[in-house]
């Protein structure tokens, strides 16, 4: 089967958008988190090197073996290859051969990324085996592009963008004269909707909450960004909505002074026009302002310049991802081309 992925792996969850021989299928996420094991149920067992893994949920519920997110050390291409094996055996969950073309994101693009993107695919060489099925995977195209940035090259009608997601704030903006490009924050590589999940953990209301609801200890933060990322806002008693509220003060502000940064980029740039701000907010980030605060958001974003996309917010990046292949398929470029570029 010939598969073009576009894949967001983000700090806690990953976007999955699958075409299956030409079809746009629905995207999906699965959680970020790997586990290297020896013996467990539905684990991915890769045949080149006989290393086997537990991704998604299965990792998070399993406490064997050793554990590895993107936030450990800020790499989102370690363990790529198990993510998209994960990703795979969910869009074809009897197995078979896989023409595999795909589309990366990442916070940070530099020249060659894309071969250390090869390098840690051929891993999947050889094939892999999860549960009761086996995979053999050719690859034949792989491209990068950049977080955040991506959504303006396709949407002119914005001059600005914020994505807020689980480990990083990002922005970019539409500089007049050098084109599209990413704004650095000053704030922007300490944390995203981590900080909010750590915050509620060590919230005594919260931990009376779980107490109450007949749990023995708080879920881990994987479980409980996983939990959120999925849209669950009850359990049992349990309010998230609610107890989230006191929370979201912090990641208000950074995203204040995120589209002020914007704001005054766009008009040193043009100090003798007046310029209109039009940020979009995108990110898992939004999606979770836009579940704890309702619609009692959009006067606050309309105040700081910002707008929140009606639909998808945190699957803009590999909507963006498949838009821009489909206007130019140059940006995925031949696997060998990619592992031999210097």
């Amino acid at each position: 089967m010939k598969l073009e992925m576009f894949l967001d792996r983000g700090n806690g969850g990953s976007k999955v958008l699958p075409i299956v021989e030409g079809k746009k299928m629905s995207a999906f996420k699965i959680p970020s988190v790997t586990r290297q094991v020896n013996e467990l149920e539905g684990m991915i067992t890769l045949t080149k090197s006989g290393q086997s893994f537990l991704c998604g949920d299965s990792a998070i519920e399993s406490y064997a073996g050793r554990r590895y997110s993107p936030l450990d050390n800020n790499d989102k291409i370690k363990d790529l290859s198990v993510v998209i094996a994960a990703a795979i055996a969910e869009i074809f969950p009897d197995g078979g051969p896989v023409e595999l073309s795909l589309g990366v994101s990442n916070p940070m693009f530099y020249k060659g990324i894309e071969r250390e993107i090869v390098k840690e695919l051929v891993k999947l060489e050889g094939g892999f085996r999860y549960a009761q099925s086996w995979y053999s995977i050719l690859l034949e195209r792989v491209g990068a592009f950049q977080e955040g940035v991506i959504f303006l090259e396709l949407n002119p009608e914005f001059n600005g963008v914020i994505d807020l997601g689980q480990g990083t704030l990002l922005a970019g903006v539409r500089h007049p004269m050098n084109g599209v490009r990413a704004l650095p924050l000053p704030d922007g590589n300490r944390g995203g909707c981590n900080l909010i999940i750590s915050s509620l953990l060590s919230d005594d209301r919260f931990l009376k909450a779980i107490k109450s609801a007949g749990f023995s200890a708080a879920p881990s933060p994987d479980k409980l960004a996983s939990l959120l990322s999925s849209g669950c806002w009850q359990v049992k008693e349990i309010d998230f909505k609610r107890l989230l509220k006191p929370h979201m003060q912090i990641p208000k502000q950074r995203l204040e002074n995120a589209a002020q940064a914007i704001r005054t980029e766009l008009q040193n740039a043009s100090p003798y026009e007046r310029v209109v701000p039009r940020i979009a907010l995108i990110g898992g980030g939004s999606c979770l302002m836009q579940g704890v605060f309702g619609d009692t958001i959009a006067k606050w974003c309309e105040q700081h310049s910002l707008e929140l996309l009606p639909q998808s917010p945190d699957y803009q990046t590999v909507l963006q991802m498949y838009a821009a292949f489909q206007a130019d398929p140059s940006r995925l470029v031949g696997a060998l081309a990619a592992a031999e570029e210097k």
